[in-house]
């Protein structure tokens, strides 16, 4: 370990490095949120272009050529959401890996080279493929039902003689985009992070080898106001955090988002992880 008053330096220049990491993530995610709202903002537009009907020449055949062609252009929306999140996932895990460098170089252990496991990353990466996709109950599956369903509507409407509502409820229908931006952040948020915890967990775990090493949850102060109660906390690099849920009770997790943790505890969670040197090695919890 450094001498005390090198130490003083290694700590100012390590959390100049952490507070340097958040800033480069929260720039990332905001660009890649605004994205992610365009992407899905162009999906509807182009939908209600290819809705630009009048009421009197919707009827089957029209729907389901209609439908066919919002489908494909509802998996090219898959394809650009789940890119976003996969570059971001690995742009999270090289911040994650280069903050683990600055701690190994600052308190001891600068010939380490620390990496993050592929499988561990691949298994991350297809997960936020499931949740955005077409298929299985995705996002975009359920933005393709919405209108499917509302399109499918307004043919038995216009059939019935109520062709300007039918028209309406499809307008509404394709007018979401606020709320499915929000699932898609929410997606993008818990991911992404849950990939940044992970690769800071295994550097913790590759430099507890070397030195005492431990990690310290950090509140967002955004979201999950039941974790500002653990703000602080700090467990060895083995460890598990107690924390609490907001109906009572609390969950044993490695690091925020932790995946075998309930959503309760995870879904939309900003909080981060940092490791910390500790004067002596704790005794690895259970």
């Amino acid at each position: 370990m450094p001498a005390p008053r090198d130490r003083i330096t290694a700590v100012a220049e390590y959390d100049a490095m952490i507070h340097r990491v958040a800033r480069q993530r929260l720039d990332l995610q905001a660009r890649d949120m605004w994205r992610m709202r365009q992407e899905i903002g162009r999906f509807l537009r182009e939908a209600r272009t290819g809705l630009g009907l009048q009421p009197y020449q919707l009827n089957r055949e029209v729907a389901e050529r209609v439908i066919a062609g919002l489908h494909a252009q509802a998996e090219g929306l898959a394809r650009s959401l789940t890119g976003i999140v996969e570059q971001a996932s690995h742009a999270n895990a090289e911040h994650a890996l280069a903050l683990g460098h600055s701690y190994a170089q600052h308190f001891g252990a600068a010939t380490v080279r620390l990496t993050a496991d592929a499988r561990v990353l691949a298994v991350a990466l297809e997960h936020s493929a499931r949740l955005i996709s077409i298929r299985d109950g995705g996002l975009t599956s359920r933005i393709q039902r919405q209108v499917d369903s509302a399109i499918r509507r307004a043919v038995l409407s216009v059939q019935v003689g109520g062709g300007e509502g039918a028209m309406a409820e499809i307008t509404r229908a394709l007018t979401g985009v606020k709320r499915w931006s929000y699932e898609a952040e929410r997606i993008y948020r818990t991911e992404v992070g849950r990939v940044y915890s992970m690769v800071t967990d295994q550097s913790g775990q590759q430099l507890d080898q070397i030195i005492p090493t431990g990690k310290r949850w950090r509140w967002s102060r955004i979201s999950r106001e039941e974790h500002a109660q653990i703000d602080g906390q700090t467990v060895g690099a083995r460890g598990r955090f107690r924390v609490p849920l907001r109906r009572g009770g609390v969950v044993r997790m490695r690091f925020p988002r932790d995946p075998v943790a309930p959503a309760e505890a995870t879904v939309n969670c900003g909080c981060g992880v940092v490791l910390v040197p500790l004067a002596h090695r704790r005794r690895r919890a259970a």
